[in-house]
């Protein structure tokens, strides 16, 4: 799924996040337009991707990136073996 941010017209902010929708979903984009970035608009688009209902209930998002670590980790994600990680709650295998 994509989620973006326009300004103007003009595309400032964009993230994906690819899923299967039941056990996984992967991080792939955090993109903030350079006269954008330091106000909130990245942390907001990828909260408000998170928390999108076809989103939410997925119960493992990871993403790898050695640039936004500290960006990351305050939004709910945690380093584990080189992976950025946020897992809401134990994946349940039938």
């Amino acid at each position: 799924m994509c989620f973006s941010v326009r300004y103007n017209g003009k595309l400032v902010a964009f993230c994906r996040i690819i899923t299967d929708f039941v056990y996984r979903g992967s991080l792939w984009d955090i993109l903030v337009h350079p006269d954008h970035q330091g106000k909130g608009l990245g942390s907001s688009l990828l909260g408000y991707a998170l928390n999108h209902p076809a989103i939410k209930p997925v119960p493992l998002i990871v993403t790898y990136t050695s640039e936004l670590i500290d960006f990351m980790c305050k939004l709910g994600f945690e380093t584990r073996d080189g992976l950025l990680i946020m897992q809401r709650r134990p994946i349940e295998y039938s």
